[in-house]
């Protein structure tokens, strides 16, 4: 989808003449209009498929491209809402945009139009909807404890029970020892 984007960045006009390592080159950034709501930039209107999302369409610094990328949840904007609505900015914590740190631009050598130097930089957000939870409802809880728990425990009344009976077998086993090699003693002093 990068080539995708690519297709929609456009540059504004010509923003100031710079210096690069002893080279002029001419600086241009990412247009306003680009990441304008579709009420500024109607060619903006077929990022706005979600109306809740987009605030009815007039969510600025923020495109929808959930449409390239098979319904996925997917939105594009500059680092930290650079020149989004402030609503993006207070919506969200942490956030602390930066012109020079944040935003895309192309520094161009007029002359030959090589560009020297360029930062393509972009924010990629996800929708992600709120936690999904659940809990058992009365009737699946009795259902549970009647068909597993129950039956653990009569498992563990069963090893007791076992248990005991092991312990009695082998407390006689122990006695009838004691009562042959008694009564074979008595019989060896006789």
């Amino acid at each position: 989808w990068i080539s995708f984007l690519s297709a929609l960045v456009w540059f504004s006009s010509y923003e100031r003449t710079m210096n690069l390592k002893g080279i002029d080159v001419y600086r241009f950034s990412l247009h306003a209009l680009t990441l304008a709501s579709p009420e500024v930039n109607p060619d903006n209107k077929c990022f706005c498929s979600n109306m809740k999302t987009t605030k009815n369409c007039t969510l600025a610094g923020v495109l929808d491209i959930s449409a390239c990328q098979q319904g996925r949840p997917i939105y594009i904007s500059l680092p930290h809402f650079l020149h989004g609505s402030p609503s993006l900015r207070t919506d969200v914590l942490g956030l602390n945009p930066h012109e020079e740190h944040h935003k895309t631009f192309l520094d161009v050598e007029p002359t030959s139009g090589f560009t020297l130097n360029f930062a393509k930089r972009i924010q990629v957000n996800m929708m992600y909807g709120p936690s999904k939870t659940a809990t058992l409802d009365d009737e699946t809880a009795e259902m549970f404890k009647k068909e597993l728990i129950s039956r653990i425990q009569m498992l563990e009344i069963i090893q007791q029970v076992l248990l005991g009976v092991g312990i009695g077998v082998f407390l006689l086993c122990l006695l009838g020892f004691f009562i042959v090699r008694r009564s074979h003693n008595k019989k060896e002093l006789a």
